[in-house]
Order: C-alpha cells, then structure tokens, then sequence
C-alpha cells in the first residue's frame, strides 16, 4: 500500500486568512540595524507596516508583504 505524502507547511504568527493593508514601508539600514519580523521572528532590513481589519499593526518583511497581496488578490498594488 502506497503512503500519501504531505506537504510541510510552515506555521508562523500572523493568519493569512486575514485582510492587510500597507500603513508604510522603510529600510532599516542593513542587517545591523535589523528589526525583526512579527511574522517569522527573522530579522528584517526592508520592513513593512502593516494592519489588519482588527487594527492590529504588525512590522513584517516586504517579501511577505508580497505574498499577502497575492493572496489576498491584490497583484496590481505597487510596494
């Protein structure tokens, strides 16, 4: 009998159920002066600030940043 195999998904800490919206964006600097990412708890350079319907604000890397547009169907908006 084969066994089906999964897909890893990686878990971190913001839903991407959730509907965000970009408050602001900025670079830190370098990894030196990095922020770390409310999301993945990696440290950040290009950080973007975003909220949520809840008025939750979140500091989050602009590549996830990237992937929440395209999830929540907003490919055209510019970062």
């Amino acid at each position: 009998m084969k066994t089906k195999k999964t897909k890893n998904v990686k878990r971190y800490n913001l839903p991407i159920y959730d509907i965000y919206y970009i408050k602001d964006s900025y670079y830190t600097g370098g990894l030196e002066n990095a922020c770390i990412c409310e999301n993945c708890n990696r440290p950040i350079s290009n950080v973007a600030v975003i909220e949520n319907d809840k008025k939750e604000v979140f500091k989050v890397g602009l590549d996830y940043t990237k992937l929440l547009i395209k999830l929540n169907n907003y490919e055209n908006t510019l970062l």
